[in-house]
């Protein structure tokens, strides 16, 4: 029978533990209405959950769903708007769903594609009595489907650049594709000497033209030129029926349900997430336990309510704004539920606490969490709001 999940397990000390207390402790003050919204914007498993059961095929499919929704209401709602309809209102909607949108792609990449990469589908359907050949089909068939979806790099390119990002000799420096990723969009230590500089360097690339192009550019060579002919010939039906839906649907639905979520908010949904993992800028690689876990982090969209004397109306005003323009858009197209639990994803393999079901990250971390004899080393710091993550990253490559 599956232990319910009880936050009063949390191994006292443990680094990270403290900052996860005090989010159940908040969320507790929390009228009981409320808390279902506060741990889903969280990710954070409830108090008496247990550990759903992992279907890849179902959570591929919920994803194109849940993607298809959120389009629909940013269509209508934009579609609303610029008809004058509650401009603000339908705006907003329009603007909260086309984030939905741009999760659910990125969830496609980080999620479906990265983690059938590890092979942990294909293990998965093995211990369910699925043949090696045909569960390592299924794993195709999921990177594939997956990566035309959301036009990104198909599965093989994936996962070979990715081996290397969990090589404990690439991770953080140049030798990590995603670390040469970073120093070639110029965020590395020694480029900025203010902090000031490395969030101008931010600001002027998510609204760089000529960037988005190049990152769109590279996500169609490897759907488009790259791959077997059948897999491109899919990447171009789905590119066609994208383009070919402006002739069909109002310009302000288009572009809300689909144009930008799947190229400009993609490209700056990636970088953001990518930015936000680990820090960048090693020199050399991370052997020791300790040394990977002091690389990564686990990052929680949400802020601590104002309590005792801070309490006042213009604190809980700054926190409702907190929570509803900082962590709700966040958690909506950059903090995959699995994402939130990244560090952990790094640290389990070499902790000897290896799992398979990625969705359920988030509950393998606690439950390493509430586990006393597993190694303390092996721990994250954990991270509140979006903001700080960025902030850790801009001291790093600022650092003397």
């Amino acid at each position: 029978m599956a232990t319910a999940f009880n936050p009063e397990n949390l191994v006292s000390g443990r680094k990270g533990n403290k900052t996860l207390k005090a989010i159940y402790d908040d969320i507790a003050r929390m009228p009981r209405a409320a808390r279902a919204f506060a741990y889903e914007l969280t990710g954070l498993p409830a108090p008496g959950s247990t550990v759903p059961a992992f279907r890849p095929f179902l959570a591929l499919v919920r994803d194109i769903v849940w993607t298809g929704a959120f389009a629909g209401v940013a269509g209508v709602s934009a579609q609303m708007a610029a008809e004058g309809t509650f401009p603000l209102i339908t705006g907003g909607i329009a603007f909260y769903a086309a984030l939905g949108v741009t999760g659910r792609l990125r969830r496609m990449s980080v999620g479906h594609v990265h983690e059938a990469g590890h092979d942990v589908v294909t293990r998965h359907l093995m211990k369910k009595g699925w043949s090696k050949t045909a569960a390592e089909r299924a794993t195709h068939v999921i990177q594939d489907v997956a990566s035309i979806f959301s036009i990104t790099r198909n599965g093989e390119d994936y996962a070979h650049d990715h081996d290397k990002h969990h090589d404990v000799k690439n991770l953080g420096t140049e030798r990590d594709p995603d670390g040469a990723d970073m120093k070639a969009d110029g965020f590395w230590t020694g480029v900025f000497r203010t902090k000031r500089d490395f969030y101008t360097k931010l600001a002027l690339t998510l609204f760089n033209p000529v960037w988005h192009i190049k990152k769109l550019g590279a996500r169609l060579h490897s759907n488009l030129l790259r791959g077997s002919w059948p897999r491109r010939a899919a990447a171009l039906a789905m590119l066609t029926v994208l383009v070919g839906s402006a002739f069909i649907l109002p310009l302000p639905a288009w572009l809300a349900a689909i144009a930008l979520p799947w190229t400009v908010m993609y490209n700056m949904a990636s970088l953001l997430q990518v930015l936000t993992k680990h820090t960048y800028g090693h020199k050399g690689g991370a052997p020791k336990l300790q040394d990977q876990a002091r690389r990564c982090h686990e990052r929680i969209a949400y802020h601590l309510m104002p309590k005792g004397a801070e309490a006042t109306p213009l604190a809980w005003l700054a926190w409702v704004a907190q929570i509803a323009f900082i962590d709700v858009p966040a958690r909506l197209a950059v903090l995959d539920r699995s994402m939130a639990g990244h560090g952990w994803h790094h640290l389990a393999w070499p902790a000897d606490r290896k799992f398979d079901d990625w969705t359920n990250t988030i509950f393998r971390m606690m439950e390493y969490r509430c586990a006393p004899e597993a190694p303390a080393a092996a721990a994250t710091p954990v991270l509140l709001g979006p903001e700080t993550t960025l902030e850790r990253q801009a001291r790093f490559q600022t650092r003397a």
